[in-house]
């Protein structure tokens, strides 16, 4: 269930592996250094566990010291308050990057996920590899048995069905247009500096592109539901997927 990080620390991360609101944070807080401790919890128990430390039931949490952080934009404005070094905002840029930031977080974000669960959860085998990544053996155990629980409630707690998947299909869709259209003119979403806009963009669409330096290991592309690789086929020649490798490569 653990997975240390750095050893002897009071900055505790708790996170689901695969979430790619958890790696926006885990993401920043590589770059900024600040040493980690990360544990990694079972979808749906979580709730319990959760409850006991923050007041909402949502993941990542950071814990620093006594100070309980949740929601993965509240962890980067805490870091970015506590570790201006190397900065992920600038004065001049401010309310861009920050608007960036939010529209990701909602558009590609929230929908990519449903899209994203639609395909993976009817898949056992798949979601099982997927979600348990970086727990013990015990942990993996009570998800296996666990399953029907746990996406039945994954299912509903994300609004998952056919209707509510193709309007996020067609958001994110939109969303990689934007996108697209906005690296024709440069290297970076905001400015000509690396920012949390950026770095929004790069984790929130880490599990349609797989970049090499994530710390999720990716399955095999045999193994993935032919419809998300067509997708992540679609815009593979855009400029896109390639920018969020480099993105990858360059800050992570």
């Amino acid at each position: 269930m653990l997975n240390i990080h750095s050893s002897l620390v009071k900055t505790l991360l708790y996170q689901f592996k695969l979430s790619h609101f958890c790696e926006k944070a885990c993401f920043a807080l590589d770059y900024k250094k600040v040493p980690y401790q990360v544990i990694n919890l079972i979808p749906g128990p979580h709730l319990f566990y959760v409850k006991r430390i923050a007041p909402k039931t949502t993941l990542p949490v950071l814990k620093d010291g006594n100070t309980i952080i949740q929601d993965s934009t509240e962890i980067l404005n805490y870091l970015e308050n506590k570790y201006p070094s190397p900065p992920l905002d600038n004065e001049k840029n401010h309310n861009e990057i920050i608007e960036w930031e939010e529209y990701l977080d909602e558009d590609v974000g929230i929908h990519l996920r449903r899209y994203f669960y639609f395909h993976i959860l009817p898949r056992r085998k798949l979601a099982t590899y997927s979600l348990t990544q970086g727990l013990g053996f015990f942990q993996k155990c009570l998800f296996w048995l666990l399953w029907p629980l746990i996406k039945k409630a994954m299912t509903k707690q994300m609004r998952i069905n056919p209707e509510s998947a193709a309007r996020s299909l067609a958001r994110l869709r939109n969303a990689l247009a934007r996108i697209n259209l906005r690296l024709t003119e440069g290297s970076f979403l905001v400015g000509d500096s690396f920012s949390r806009a950026d770095l929004t963009a790069a984790t929130l669409l880490a599990p349609l592109f797989f970049p090499e330096k994530h710390p999720f290991i990716w399955p095999k592309e045999k193994e993935w539901p032919p419809t998300l690789l067509e997708l992540r086929s679609e815009y593979k020649n855009t400029p896109v997927a390639p920018w969020v490798n480099w993105i990858y490569k360059q800050f992570r």
